[in-house]
């Protein structure tokens, strides 16, 4: 898995809040008031595109992501909701 090639594959405009960001030890993924769909997957990679952690059949519309793991630095959120992803820049503390 690594990230999206093209605009096309990355919603622009999300129906997703992550919080907080910077973020020190949980993360919280929610959905937009009035938006029904569920989380299928969530991804964080590292600069480099390499994923460093992976929540997989996250079927729910919010999540609690444990990041007490990740070292200090800059990330890249992935999620994956139907056919739709939705990706933003993630600073870990």
């Amino acid at each position: 898995n690594t990230l999206p090639s093209s605009v096309n594959e990355v919603e622009k405009n999300s129906n997703w809040l992550i919080y907080p960001n910077p973020v020190t030890n949980s993360l919280t993924i929610s959905a937009v008031e009035n938006y029904n769909e569920s989380i299928s997957a969530i991804q964080v990679f590292n600069p480099l595109g390499e994923q460093v952690l992976l929540v997989e059949n996250a079927i729910q519309s919010s999540y609690s992501l444990n990041t007490s793991k990740l070292a200090s630095g800059v990330y890249f959120i992935r999620i994956k909701s139907g056919s739709n992803y939705f990706q933003q820049k993630l600073i870990k503390q």
